[in-house]
């Protein structure tokens, strides 16, 4: 797994600022990971796939898709993926309502990802080594 990018943003309800990382695996699949929450809310630490987050359609959707993806976690987790997807500029709001949303056009998203993992990953400086299980986004 490679971190080729990591954000930040405003959770949805514009209470917290949201911590994430865009990951690639070997097969170069993205993967989303929460890495920190400004608030109090609890979320999924462990990455999350693009492909089974973003709707395949351009029908109209809320985080509650989101829900059934994440039974047994937190509830907060739906959201918070949702306001990255938005800050990323893989979702819209539909126009007025702050709570529907729609796929926006990814080309650029996509551009930009492809071009990080064309890129070689940058060399480790020489310090002290960290584990998988220490750095926020799995390591690289």
């Amino acid at each position: 797994m490679r971190t080729l990018k990591d954000g930040s943003c405003l959770s949805l309800s514009g209470g917290s600022e949201l911590s994430y990382c865009i990951i690639s695996d070997d097969s170069k699949q993205l993967h989303l990971q929460i890495t920190n929450n400004s608030g109090k809310g609890l979320y999924l630490k462990t990455p999350i796939l693009l492909s089974q987050v973003l709707p395949i359609d351009d029908k109209a959707f809320s985080s509650g898709i989101y829900q059934q993806l994440f039974r047994g976690g937190s509830v907060n987790t739906a959201g918070f993926l949702l306001a990255i997807l938005k800050h990323l500029g893989l979702v819209q709001n539909v126009e007025g309502s702050i709570r529907k949303y729609i796929l926006s056009d990814q080309s650029a998203f996509n551009a930009e990802m492809q071009a990080l993992m064309d890129t070689d990953p940058p060399k480790p400086a020489k310090t002290k080594k960290v584990s998988a299980k220490e750095s926020p986004c799995g390591g690289q």
